[in-house]
C-alpha cells in the first residue's frame, strides 16, 4: 500500500475525468510515464523474472550433508558424538559427493548430479572459490534447516555438530541417509525431507 497526498489524489482524479482513464494510467500520467497496456505489462513483468536455478531436492542435499558427517567418522575413526565439522568442509564436502559422486575426487562417477543439473554445480567465475554462490547459499539454506528441525547443532561460528539421534553407528536413520545416496540421479527424483 502507498500513501498518496491530498493534492496528488485530486490530481490523480482530475486526470482520470478529464481524459476518462483508470486509476493506473492517471498514475502513470501524473507522474509523466507512458500508460502501458496489459499485454505489454504482463511481457516486462515475465522477462524481469528469472526463473530459479534447478537443483537436486532437498532430501538429496540434506543426505549428503549428513554423509560428510559419517564420511569424517569412518575416516578418523572418531565417534559420531564427537566430530565437529566447518562450514566450509561441509560444502566442498556435498559438491564433491553430488558433483562427483565420492567426497573424493579420484572416484569420480558417470552419472552424477552435476550431469542433470549442470547450472547448480557450474565452476565458479572467481577461480579462487571451489563452488558457486548458489550452490554455497543452498548450503547454507539447508544447514540452518537441518539445526533447525535438530538434525544438526551448531557448535561454533561455522562448526556443525550431530544431534544425539545421529550419534549412533547402526542408527536406522544411517540407513536411510545411506540409501538416499545409493540412488541414481535422475531429474524427476524428488525427496522432500528426511
Amino acid at each position: 500500500m502507498v500513501e498518496v497526498s491530498e493534492e496528488a489524489i485530486v490530481k490523480i482524479n482530475r486526470q482520470r475525468a478529464e481524459h476518462g482513464l483508470n486509476q493506473r494510467d492517471a498514475v502513470d500520467s501524473c507522474m509523466g510515464l507512458r500508460p502501458m497496456s496489459p499485454d505489454k505489462l504482463d511481457t516486462l513483468m515475465k522477462s524481469n523474472t528469472r526463473s530459479p536455478v534447478r537443483k537436486p531436492s532437498v532430501g538429496i542435499i540434506d543426505a549428503s550433508i549428513l554423509y560428510r558427517f559419517w564420511y569424517e567418522h569412518k575416516q578418523t575413526k572418531t565417534s559420531l558424538k564427537t566430530i565437529s565439522l566447518s562450514r566450509q568442509k561441509i560444502i566442498l564436502g556435498v559438491y564433491n559427493k553430488l558433483a562427483h559422486g565420492s567426497l573424493i575426487r579420484k572416484e569420480i562417477q558417470s552419472d552424477t548430479w552435476a550431469n542433470i543439473y549442470p547450472i547448480f554445480f557450474q565452476a565458479p567465475e572467481d577461480t579462487r572459490q571451489k563452488t558457486t554462490k548458489t550452490f554455497r547459499d543452498e548450503i547454507d539454506n539447508r544447514l540452518k534447516t537441518l539445526v533447525k528441525a535438530n538434525h544438526l547443532h551448531k557448535v561454533t561460528r561455522g562448526g556443525y555438530m550431530l544431534s544425539n539421534r545421529y550419534t549412533i553407528e547402526r542408527s536406522p536413520l544411517w540407513t536411510l541417509v545411506n540409501g538416499i545416496l545409493l540412488i541414481l540421479p535422475h531429474k524427476d527424483l524428488h525427496i522432500t525431507k528426511l
